[in-house]
C-alpha cells in the first residue's frame, strides 16, 4: 500500500471520529460563540495536535509508552475533568460579557486546554495501534503509520474549523439574549462533562 492510500485511510479515520459529539466539539463551538472563530479554531488545532502526537506513537510502534500511560487513565481522566469544570465555570460567570471584550490571550488558553483535555485519554495510543494493525499498516513500517497520522489529523482539523466557523456565524445571528442562555447552557454541560469524568476516574 504506498502513502497516499494510507493518507486517505487516516483521513476517513479522522472523519469519523471528528463527527462524534464529545468534549472538545463542545468546547469549540462554545469558544467560537463566546470568544470569536480563532479560539474555536484554537480549541481544534490543540485536540488535532495531540491525536496526531499519540497517533505517531503507535504508528513508531512505542507501544510501550502506551502501555504505560495507560496505567495512569484514571488519574488523567481525573485532570482531563477537571479542566472540563473549570472551563465550564469560567464560561458561565462569563456568560454576559460581549464578544468585543473578549480578552486576546482566549485562543492560547482555548489551544492548551484542548490539547490537554485529549491527552488525559492516554487509551488513545492503544486505539490508534489496534486501528493501525486492523488496517493493515502495522506492519510496513513507520512512514506508513505516520501518513494514516496525517490523514488524520487533516480531516481533524478541517471538520472542527468548519465546527468553529458555524457557531461563530450562528452566534453573530442570535440576540445578546439568547446568546447568553446558549453560553451558559453549554458552559453547564461542559461542567456536567467534567464532573462526570473525575467520578468516574475516582470510583
Amino acid at each position: 500500500m504506498n502513502l497516499l492510500a494510507s493518507y486517505l485511510q487516516g483521513a476517513a479515520l479522522g472523519l469519523v471520529l471528528a463527527v462524534q459529539v464529545g468534549p472538545i466539539s463542545l468546547l469549540c463551538v462554545r469558544q467560537a460563540l463566546g470568544h470569536g472563530l480563532g479560539a474555536g479554531v484554537a480549541v481544534g488545532v490543540g485536540a488535532t495536535l495531540a491525536d496526531f502526537l499519540y497517533a505517531s506513537i503507535a504508528a513508531l510502534g512505542l507501544g510501550g509508552v502506551g502501555r504505560s500511560l495507560a496505567s495512569w487513565t484514571g488519574a488523567m481522566q481525573a485532570v482531563g475533568g477537571v479542566l472540563l469544570v473549570t472551563y465550564g465555570y469560567r464560561g458561565w460567570r462569563a456568560r454576559r460579557q460581549p464578544m468585543a471584550e473578549a480578552r486576546p490571550q482566549a485562543g492560547r488558553r482555548a489551544f492548551a486546554a484542548s490539547f490537554l483535555l485529549t491527552l488525559t485519554n492516554p487509551l488513545t495510543i492503544l486505539f490508534f495501534a489496534s486501528v493501525l494493525a486492523g488496517l493493515g499498516v502495522a506492519g510496513q513500517g513507520p512512514a506508513a503509520g505516520l501518513a494514516v497520522a496525517s490523514g488524520l489529523a487533516t480531516t481533524t482539523l478541517l471538520w472542527m474549523a468548519g465546527l468553529a466557523l458555524l457557531a461563530d456565524r450562528a452566534g453573530r445571528w442570535l440576540s445578546p439574549a439568547r446568546l447568553r442562555v446558549v453560553n451558559g447552557a453549554a458552559s453547564l454541560l461542559l461542567a456536567a462533562l467534567g464532573a462526570g469524568l473525575v467520578v468516574r476516574a475516582v470510583t
